[in-house]
Order: structure tokens, then C-alpha cells, then sequence
């Protein structure tokens, strides 16, 4: 197989049925570019804001600027930036905003329930998470592995807890 480097960094190659004729063929393809998620610094944002107010076009200062990775951001998040500035002007960019995601079933104060059910009933009753839905009737939509995700969690945190609390040492504190 010949080198890769002959052809460049961002090339993958590629043999056709022809090799197995012996004569072979070769296929240049392009190797996807793989995106960045990588966030906009507050000094980045700031520096968007600035190059704009400045009269610089959208595309030079993507060129310009770089995200904490140091690629360039995309014409769309260059965009994100100016929009949210021209809604709030007095926005600055510092709070950091996180990433989005799929919403969470449980709140903490349902989880806090689910605790204590566990801490209460396990060794009294099979604890499953159909015994915790009858018990506890807001929770009985969430999807069952939800709740045995909490059950696995709550098992390591006291299992890391538990195995962090010191030993007793003073024999006159065993009673």
C-alpha cells in the first residue's frame, strides 16, 4: 500500500475491485473534518462583538477569532453571538453557558424519596422500581431503568462514603 503522506494529511485511500485483478486502482477520498465543541471563551465573544462593531465582515472575523481549542468558530456561532449582543447590549459574555441536553426525569427532591425508600426497606421488602412507583404516586411516568439508574447511583455514593468513614480505633467506643 502506498504511503498516505504522498497524498496528504486529509486524504484516505482507497483500493476498487480492480486489485483484485491486479491492476490497480487507486481512490482519493477526502477525510471528513470532524466538528469542534469546543466553547467561546468570554475575551472570544467579546472579540467577536468588537470586530463587528468595528465593520469587519462575518467571515474575517471567524478567521480571526478562535475557541478554547484553538479552531475557528462557525459562521453560525459568530452569528449566536451578534444576535444575543443586539437582543441585550448590556450582555458581556462572562457567564458561561452550558451545554443542553435531554432534561432530567427526576428532581432532587424525588431522589431524595427514592433514598430514602432504599434506606428504609431494603432487607424488608424486594425493592424494585415498580415497589418505589407504588409508593410513591408522582413518579409513577418515569421509565423504570430512571429509577434503577438512581438505585446504582445512591449504591456507589454510599459505598464511597462507607468506605471513607474512619475506622473505630479507641476500643471504648465499641459498645
Amino acid at each position: 500500500m502506498p504511503a498516505q503522506s504522498r497524498f496528504g494529511a486529509h486524504t484516505i485511500l482507497a483500493f476498487t475491485e480492480a486489485t483484485l485483478s491486479r491492476t490497480p486502482v487507486l481512490k482519493v477520498i477526502k477525510k471528513i473534518k470532524t466538528p469542534s465543541f469546543a466553547r467561546l471563551s468570554p475575551l472570544a465573544t467579546g472579540r467577536i462583538i468588537g470586530l463587528r462593531e468595528a465593520g469587519t465582515e462575518r467571515d474575517d472575523i471567524r478567521k480571526q477569532v478562535k475557541k478554547k481549542d484553538g479552531t475557528s468558530p462557525s459562521l453560525r456561532a459568530v452569528d449566536d453571538v451578534l444576535e444575543r449582543f443586539k437582543e441585550d447590549p448590556e450582555w458581556d459574555g462572562l457567564e458561561e453557558r452550558t451545554a443542553g441536553g435531554r432534561p432530567r426525569h427526576l428532581t432532587s427532591e424525588q431522589e431524595a424519596k427514592i433514598q430514602k425508600i432504599l434506606l428504609r426497606d431494603v432487607g424488608k421488602h424486594v425493592v424494585s422500581a415498580t415497589y418505589v412507583k407504588r409508593l410513591l404516586k408522582e413518579i409513577r411516568h418515569i421509565p423504570d431503568k430512571t429509577i434503577q439508574r438512581t438505585f446504582i447511583a445512591w449504591v456507589m455514593l454510599t459505598s464511597i462514603a462507607g468506605a471513607r468513614q474512619p475506622s473505630v480505633t479507641n476500643t471504648s467506643q465499641l459498645g
